[in-house]
C-alpha cells in the first residue's frame, strides 16, 4: 500500500487497514492520528475510534496523552500506568491506580479487566510486599465474579489457581481462612457465578 501510495480515503485501503495493518508505529496510523478529523467524518467516530484504541493498546503512556481523545485513550493511559508501576516495583502506587480504576464507571471495564487478570498473576519464583499478595487476591476474584466473558476458562483456572494457594498455607492444625474469602466482596458483583450476564434464568412453570 505504502509502494502504491494508496490513502486511507479510499474506502478499499481503508478497510485493507482496519483488518490487517497493526501496531501504533506506522503511516497510516500516524495519518489517521495527524487527520482524525477528516476520519471520523469519513467513518464514523465509533469504527476510527475502536481501530485506534486496539493499535494503542501497548503504546507509552507519553505517547499516548499526545494524540486526539478518542475513546479508549483513557483506559490505554492506565492499564500502561497501572503495568508500569508494577513492573517497577510501585506496588503501592500500582494498587491505588486500580483500586480507583475499580470504581471508574467511564473506562472500558472489559479491557480493563482482561489486562489486570495478567498483571496480578503471582510468580512463584519471586518475593512479594504482603499487601500486593493480599491485593492480588483480592482482584483476582473481583475478576472471576465481574468479567463479562464467562466462556473464558482461565478466568477461573487463575481463581482456583488462587484458591489452592490459600489452602496451601494454612497448617493442618489451623483451619485460619483469610477474611476475603469469607466475606461478600466490597465491590462489584456479589455472588460468583459462571452464568454470563446476559444469559437469563430459565424460567419456572409457577412464573408462567
Amino acid at each position: 500500500m505504502e509502494k502504491l501510495n494508496v490513502k486511507l480515503d479510499n474506502p478499499l485501503a481503508w478497510e485493507l487497514f482496519v483488518n490487517n495493518i497493526t501496531g501504533y508505529d506506522n503511516s497510516f496510523i500516524r495519518e489517521v492520528l495527524a487527520n482524525y478529523d477528516k476520519y471520523v467524518k469519513l467513518y464514523g467516530k465509533n469504527e476510527v475510534d475502536n481501530k485506534l484504541a486496539k493499535e494503542t493498546s501497548y503504546a507509552p503512556v507519553d505517547f499516548l496523552k499526545g494524540l486526539p481523545d478518542f475513546k479508549g485513550k483513557s483506559t490505554n493511559i492506565l492499564i500502561n500506568e497501572i503495568n508500569t508501576a508494577q513492573r517497577d516495583g510501585n506496588y503501592d502506587e500500582a494498587i491505588i491506580l486500580i483500586d480507583a480504576a475499580l470504581k471508574d464507571t467511564t473506562i472500558d471495564r472489559n479491557k480493563f479487566l482482561n489486562a489486570l487478570r495478567f498483571t496480578v498473576r503471582l510468580d512463584d519464583r519471586k518475593q512479594y510486599p504482603e499487601l500486593w499478595v493480599k491485593k492480588c487476591g483480592e482482584y483476582i476474584r473481583y475478576i472471576a465474579y465481574n468479567y463479562s466473558e464467562r466462556k473464558d476458562p482461565y478466568i477461573h483456572y487463575e481463581y482456583a489457581l488462587y484458591l489452592e494457594s490459600l489452602l496451601k498455607q494454612i497448617p493442618s492444625a489451623n483451619l485460619y481462612v483469610p477474611e476475603s474469602v469469607l466475606e461478600k466482596p466490597k465491590s462489584g458483583k456479589s455472588e460468583y457465578t459462571m452464568r454470563p450476564d446476559n444469559l437469563k434464568p430459565k424460567p419456572h412453570l409457577s412464573d408462567k
